[in-house]
């Protein structure tokens, strides 16, 4: 069985719900894996273990009725935070103290949330990369920019944490470190408080280990109605290889297109689709509006403080000074274009099925991994969900992204926990450094009502449930899943 630590938000916000344990509980449990894995895995900037049972205290003095009331969660370190230091990942403000909490950290106090510490970010959520290493392998990136907050949650530590993306700063380490990353829609949630490096790009995420988790965020943070029917199916699902499929390991190429084989076994309508303009072109274009943008927002750091810079924030922003407003506004309405294109392509398809990363996360610490499958949803504002469903061969975490509609994030979560409920590809319980445990259940739809026939729980180190089992219309679910 698992411990509360490695329990997702959804599981954790029933036992507290129904009085079965205590916050007190679960941060202890949260910081017996932190005291045993931080000193190696480094997901933190800053942690204070005494002050976040002092904030437990505190909470459990007050009636909270929020499904988030007493979890602890991870705040990447380039959101404001009045009682812990905000450095952005750079030397410039290694002693910066905020007066007042971003918006979103506001929130989750208000929520009965606990902030035990700052997760580790790149510099200014670039590329330069932080301490953190990944915590399936420790020679390997987890990501970036918000490193820190992806390897936390992979690795047991904390259930939730808060992350960033301009170009692809959740869904790659979501990808890398094997958990469930949402990147929401751009303007979902407030940036207020939080470094800024492209306005047109920046967009607020979270790390979870359950789509479910997403819902009881977007309920307590964004106080969205979560139903009682929480998943839907996907009918139509369309499959954006896009211009860089060459770029992507031939086994990630293989991962998802038997992804989408599975989909289709289970009833959804799979099309091969292209987006318009060419993918390629608004791959450069996002590009060059981060970058011009981003030279814009650092232009006190470049003007005071270069010599503080790293070689990679330096370029981008000279790349940024060294691009014309008249260029910069001509991507703008490439971007435009491309965003009411993909708005005429949803009302064809439910969701877009398409690459989280390259690959595995690549070895070596010096750089953060290809950001290539994530920028150009990032300039089309949508939301995007990675769903850690494989491993490589390496037995590094990968998996799939998932591209909704913009502002259709409930409707996006709500197909990305169906799929995590009704397809199987060589799934693996992705924690670090334990046995995976399974529990496998089949329902029977007789006459329009479904019928639980067995639920078992198995330790193993891998299983194999071929899409041959049961493959008709009266089976309604093969579920296999992470015990």
């Amino acid at each position: 069985m698992k411990t509360l630590n490695e329990l997702p938000l959804w599981d954790i916000a029933k036992l507290t719900r129904e009085r079965k344990i205590r916050p007190r509980e679960l941060l202890e449990s949260c910081f017996e894996q932190i005291h045993q894995r931080e000193p190696e895995v480094k997901a933190f900037t800053v942690l204070d273990e005494d002050y976040a049972f002092a904030q437990v205290d505190q909470i459990e003095k007050k009636l909270n009725i929020n499904p988030l009331y007493g979890m602890p969660i991870g705040v990447k370190d380039i959101i404001n935070t009045v009682d812990f230091p905000t450095t952005m990942g750079s030397p410039i403000y290694s002693k910066y103290q905020p007066a007042r909490d971003a918006a979103v950290v506001a929130q989750c106090r208000n929520a009965g949330m606990i902030i035990p510490g700052k997760t580790e970010s790149t510099e200014f959520a670039f590329f330069a990369p932080g301490k953190t290493r990944n915590p399936h392998s420790l020679k390997h990136t987890p990501g970036g920019s918000s490193m820190g907050s992806a390897a936390a949650v992979a690795d047991n530590m904390l259930p939730v944490s808060i992350g960033s993306q301009t170009a692809g700063s959740v869904i790659r380490p979501a990808a890398y470190c094997g958990v469930v990353g949402y990147k929401a829609s751009h303007g979902a949630f407030s940036m207020e408080g939080i470094c800024g490096l492209s306005q047109n790009l920046d967009s607020l995420g979270f790390f979870v280990r359950d789509p479910r988790d997403l819902m009881l965020i977007r309920e307590s943070l964004l106080y969205s109605f979560t139903p009682s029917e929480i998943s839907i199916k996907p009918n139509r699902i369309g499959v954006v290889r896009t211009a860089h499929w060459h770029s992507a390991e031939s086994y990630q190429q293989d991962f998802l297109l038997k992804t989408a084989g599975q989909l289709a076994d289970r009833f959804c309508q799979i099309s091969d689709v292209e987006i318009e303009p060419d993918d390629g072109l608004l791959t450069e274009v996002q590009a060059i509006i981060m970058a011009f943008e981003a030279s814009r927002s650092l232009s006190a750091e470049f003007a005071e403080r270069r010599d503080a810079l790293s070689p990679q924030i330096q370029k981008l922003i000279q790349d940024g000074l060294n691009t014309s407003f008249k260029d910069y506004r001509h991507a703008i309405n490439i971007a435009h274009e491309g965003q009411q294109s993909l708005l005429k392509l949803f009302k064809k398809y439910d969701l877009l099925l398409t690459l989280s990363a390259p690959g595995e996360a690549p070895l070596g610490l010096d750089k953060t991994g290809d950001p290539i499958f994530n920028r150009v949803w990032t300039l089309l504002k949508v939301p995007c969900i990675n769903l850690p469903l494989s491993v490589g061969p390496s037995q590094l975490p990968i998996g799939v992204q998932l591209i909704g509609a913009h502002n259709q994030d409930e409707k996006l979560i709500r197909n990305a926990i169906w799929i995590t409920e009704n397809i199987w590809v060589n799934s693996t319980d992705l924690s670090p450094n334990r046995s995976p445990e399974f529990s496998v259940t089949l329902t029977w739809r007789n006459q329009g009502r479904d019928l639980v026939i067995f639920v078992l729980s198995i330790p193993i180190t891998g299983l194999h449930l071929g899409a041959f089992l049961f493959q008709s219309e009266w089976l309604k679910t093969i579920r296999v899943q992470p015990f």
